[in-house]
């Protein structure tokens, strides 16, 4: 075998085993959109006080419909 084929052989054989690994490692547009949201998620509590006097808080936030909104509860 000629070395220029032993070359492309082997060129050929890295691409198709690092291929996985880069096309892996790829983000969608979905996830950059909320990326720098992605803190917020979970559950938040905390106290408060005002006028009307103290009190507790908790508030949520979630992904619903696959990822396309954020909820928010109270």
């Amino acid at each position: 075998m000629s070395p220029k084929y032993l070359f492309g052989k082997n060129i050929f054989t890295l691409v198709i085993l690092l291929f996985p690994v880069l096309a892996y490692g790829q983000t969608t547009i979905q996830d950059s959109i909320w990326k720098h949201l992605q803190f917020f998620i979970g559950s938040w509590t905390g106290e408060g006080g005002g006028d009307p006097g103290e009190g507790n808080y908790e508030r949520k936030y979630q992904f619903i419909f696959n990822n396309n909104f954020i909820e928010v509860k109270n």
